[in-house]
């Protein structure tokens, strides 16, 4: 039963950060520039990798150290950043 809860958390998380890399449009950061659409799809593909990433653990501590370490925190503000670049190119 245990085994069974573990495997589905595991699968659905796999599963967040495969979504997170089809979503994405630039898979690495750059300078380039984009739409507001390839924005929207950059942060949103960020986020959800940095919820397949965070969310691995299943404890509150752990995901907070988690999210607090560098490669969580920087694809966090990249993706925040995307996301505010969606509003500032829209204006």
């Amino acid at each position: 039963m245990l085994f069974a809860s573990i495997l589905r958390r595991e699968l659905f998380l796999f599963g967040m950060g495969g979504l997170a890399g089809a979503i994405a449009f630039d898979a690495q950061p750059t300078d380039r520039r984009r739409s507001g659409k390839q924005h929207l799809r950059n942060g949103l593909g960020g986020l959800l990798g940095v919820a397949s990433e965070v969310g691995v653990h299943g404890s509150v501590p752990a995901s907070i150290w988690l999210a607090s370490r560098d490669p969580a925190r920087s694809e966090l503000q990249y993706a925040l950043s995307e996301l505010r670049s969606v509003r500032s190119s829209a204006s």
